[in-house]
């Protein structure tokens, strides 16, 4: 029984290059996957960031309208006090006269 060692040396190249192959592959296909995955979480991330920073400024937005409000509410108040300062000194100055 005579071994043919140019027939046995093709199949184990043929074999050992088929597994190298089907590894190369698993291994390309399984990070290819995984780069789609922290692709698809960046994206969700930009986005989660962007919806966030247009709530910030809607916060500033809203903040400096609650600023000019109160300054405005602030001014008016002092309108009051002086217009009912005034109408008490007329009430003393009628009151005087009487």
């Amino acid at each position: 029984m005579a071994v043919d060692w140019n027939k046995l040396i093709s199949a184990e190249v043929f074999t050992t290059s088929a597994v190298l192959i089907f590894s190369v592959g698993v291994a390309y296909t399984t990070l290819a996957n995984g780069q789609e995955q922290a692709d698809a979480q960046i994206t969700q991330l930009q986005s989660k960031q962007a919806q966030m920073q247009d709530s910030i400024s809607n916060i500033q937005r809203d903040t400096a309208v609650l600023n000019a409000d109160q300054k405005h509410i602030l001014k008016m108040v002092e309108e009051q006090r002086q217009d009912i300062r005034q109408i008490l000194k007329l009430m003393q100055e009628g009151k005087a006269e009487k």
